[in-house]
């Protein structure tokens, strides 16, 4: 689920991303949106007369124009310097977030986030009262498309996904039902990916766990039609996930193929806390973003509390 706090919308700074690498630093440009309330950008993409800015608010005034509920999705179009072209909100009469906005590759967008609304925008909620994912596909207008609502009698929560070469979208996150959408249940909470086509029909959905608490964090498409998933897990036992665990719950690495067939998998980290935060394909292997808690185990240079830990593996997972 997502929790809120009372902060205002920041937002952005740069003009482009490969500025990054530059040796003067410059601010091209900053702007803030919001209302009363909190107000929360979750993530941004370039479209090509300027930015779509998604999160979520709990405001009804300021820039935002209408609210549905509680919290609501929030996209903002704006130009190439961050002037407002227009706003929209998306949700029910309860709660909504968002985490990402995934172009589909044909001039549409996915919004990838929550729900346990059973009204406004959400048209159908087998099990109201929890939270699902929410995917809502929608043109560059930010008209809705269509939008799906997937889960079961528990909560679910929507983290990331990966749009698919037929057009469609993978869903991950993770899952506590037993029933519903899902169709294995290992224990408290489980890596779940669900795959819609690009009309938003369920085509299969799959699950990633042990006994205990897995959480799906991470998810690309390969270039040879697999998936590789990234999250982080205790490795109790009692499921699909099987591999060395090193402390407490490790960053975790699921390699499968095209028909979701395990290829590979590998535990990642110290005595203390890991997880996956980003996967990048390379030619070689692939770029792993990470988060430590650990000073040992495959852990070298760690600073204190949470650091940031990047992992170059091969193409079989290997460091």
């Amino acid at each position: 689920m997502f929790i809120m706090k009372k902060t205002t919308i920041f937002l952005i700074l740069l003009n482009t991303v490969c500025y990054l690498f530059s040796q003067n630093y410059q601010m091209t440009w900053q702007q803030c949106y919001g209302g009363e309330e909190s107000d929360k950008a979750r993530d941004i993409t370039l479209i090509f007369d300027g930015y779509f800015i998604v999160g979520n608010t709990l405001s009804s005034n300021g820039d935002i124009s209408f609210n549905h509920g509680s919290s609501d999705i929030w996209l903002i179009k704006t130009d190439s310097i961050g002037n407002i072209i227009w706003e929209k909100t998306y949700g029910g009469s309860e709660s909504e977030g968002c985490q990402r906005i995934i172009p589909d590759g044909d001039g549409n967008y996915f919004l990838i986030g929550g729900s346990n609304s059973a009204d406004g925008d959400i048209s159908n909620d087998p099990f109201p009262d929890t939270w699902d994912y929410w995917i809502v596909k929608i043109d560059n207008n930010g008209n809705i498309i269509w939008e799906k609502i997937v889960g079961g009698n528990g909560d679910e929560t929507l983290w990331t996904g990966t749009v698919t070469n037929d057009g469609g979208i993978v869903a991950f996150g993770w899952s506590g039902s037993e029933y519903g959408d899902v169709s294995i249940n290992y224990g408290l909470y489980d890596m779940w990916m669900i795959k819609l086509n690009s009309d938003g029909d369920i085509e299969w959905d799959f699950t990633l766990g042990t006994d205990w608490q897995d959480y799906g964090q991470a998810i690309i498409q390969t270039s040879d039609g697999g998936v590789l998933v990234g999250g982080s897990s205790k490795l109790t036992g009692g499921g699909n996930l099987d591999c060395d665990n090193h402390g407490q719950a490790d960053a975790v690495l699921i390699k499968l193929d095209s028909l979701r067939n395990i290829e590979w998998q590998h535990c990642y980290g110290g005595s203390d806390y890991e997880g996956v935060n980003t996967i990048i394909e390379l030619n070689d292997g692939y770029l792993i973003s990470c988060f430590t808690h650990s000073d040992d185990g495959d852990v070298t240079g760690y600073h204190g509390e949470a650091d940031i830990w990047i992992l170059k593996i091969d193409l079989y997972g290997n460091i």
